[in-house]
């Protein structure tokens, strides 16, 4: 009864570890497949580095001559909104008027600025493209610190 308890001990360790390890891999080879970056070059200037996530899921749309949007893909479709920011090629400073931006490249004689809404940018959505723009929403800051001149 002893080597019974002990056999089925060991077979329940042995069932929880290699479960625990297999949930596991799975999740690192999901993980990774998510977390590659996408390089895109935006405009003449400058290149940024966005998350594999964001593949097929957001709209670029030039501002003119010296701005690029970046939108979730169904916001957008939906309503025209969804705005996630933009980054503007400034010659002065006259961006420090604006609500919410960051300074993420200077180069040449300009100042490259980003962008960010002031508030949650799903109005009037579906559910489910509200949660596409909340999950790409955080990835913003990053992104646009990712820019790099093209020389």
């Amino acid at each position: 009864m002893k080597r019974m308890k002990r056999v089925l001990a060991v077979v329940i360790a042995l069932s929880v570890i290699s479960g625990y390890f297999s949930v596991r891999t799975e999740k690192t080879v999901s993980a990774a497949k998510a977390d590659k970056n996408i390089t895109v070059k935006v405009t003449s200037d400058y290149t940024l580095k966005l998350p594999g996530s964001w593949k097929g899921n957001y709209i670029m749309k030039r501002n003119g001559k010296n701005s690029v949007s970046f939108y979730a893909k169904k916001c957008y479709k939906q309503k025209k909104a969804g705005w996630l920011f933009s980054i503007e090629k400034c010659k002065d400073e006259s961006y420090e008027d604006a609500l919410s931006y960051e300074l993420v490249g200077r180069w040449g004689d300009y100042d490259y600025v980003a962008m960010y809404p002031t508030d949650v940018q799903v109005e009037g959505a579906t559910k489910s493209a509200a949660k596409q723009y909340r999950k790409m929403s955080k990835d913003v800051e990053k992104i646009a610190k990712s820019i790099q001149a093209l020389k």
